[in-house]
């Protein structure tokens, strides 16, 4: 495990030296609001289809990313990037997606996913959310702002994550900027929180797929990276950046 602890006597020597001075600090482990845009973050409460039955869960449209959250099982739960989209097709309440990359339910690895909607309606949004493309004068085919990554400025990350909690477990987007990390849950708006750097005590990574925060007031909180890891040089911008902020702080 990789663990980045900080010396209160290290920083305070340094402090000195450097006699930094002390910008007005935010408040520790904030919520933030859940944002609506239309259907950029929606939910429908669906089967999928497995060798053994059928799984109930919840399939979740969250910008490029589909996400399955598994209602019994929350390690079973997968994301889907849009761009791993081959085909999908919804006929009343059954639909159906190829993917190019297989994914891992319950049933084991697979290309091919069958959900039976709750609402046979609900197809629509999923149509919409594949079809999600303008056309250049080229006649390349380009994501609409909605489906580009939120991820684009220098130093800056968007991680799609669940987050674990003593029992159960949700689901959404991990955001780091050069100024702060933020998690918003898209099942559980509650458990959204945002962090400036200096407001964090205790950073770890046990592998590229687990990240865990310690803020210096407020609960812990525990990430598992689904699809996209972070890589080692990553993970240590972040403790540059924790680092530094601890310079400036009361």
């Amino acid at each position: 495990m990789l663990t980045y602890k900080f010396s209160g006597m290290a920083f305070a020597i340094v402090a000195l030296i450097l006699s930094a001075a002390a910008p007005h600090r935010a408040v520790a482990q904030s919520p933030i609001p859940s944002r609506n845009t239309g259907n950029n973050s929606s939910a429908q409460q669906v089967e999928l289809a497995v060798p053994f039955g059928q799984v109930d869960g919840q399939l979740v449209i969250n910008g490029p990313y589909l996400m399955f959250l598994d209602s019994q099982q929350s390690a079973a739960s997968f994301v889907i990037p849009r761009d791993d989209v081959r085909n999908l097709t919804a006929t009343g309440s059954e639909m159906t997606l190829d993917l190019a990359r297989p994914v891992q339910d319950r049933g084991g690895a697979t290309n091919r996913l069958v959900f039976r909607l709750a609402n046979p309606e609900g197809g629509l949004a999923y149509n919409q959310w594949f079809h999600q493309t303008a056309v250049s004068p080229t006649g390349e085919a380009n994501r609409t702002p909605d489906a580009a990554p939120r991820a684009s400025a220098p130093g800056t990350l968007s991680l799609q994550v669940k987050h674990d909690h003593r029992i159960g477990s949700d689901m959404g987007s991990l955001l780091i900027t050069p100024d702060q990390m933020a998690y918003e849950s898209v099942t559980n708006v509650k458990d959204s929180r945002q962090w400036n750097y200096s407001d964090i005590k205790e950073i770890h990574q046990d592998g590229p797929y687990k990240l865990k925060i310690v803020p210096f007031s407020g609960d812990v909180y525990n990430f598992d990276l689904l699809g996209q890891g972070l890589a080692p040089d990553q993970f240590q911008m972040l403790v540059d950046r924790v680092a530094k902020a601890r310079l400036t702080r009361h």
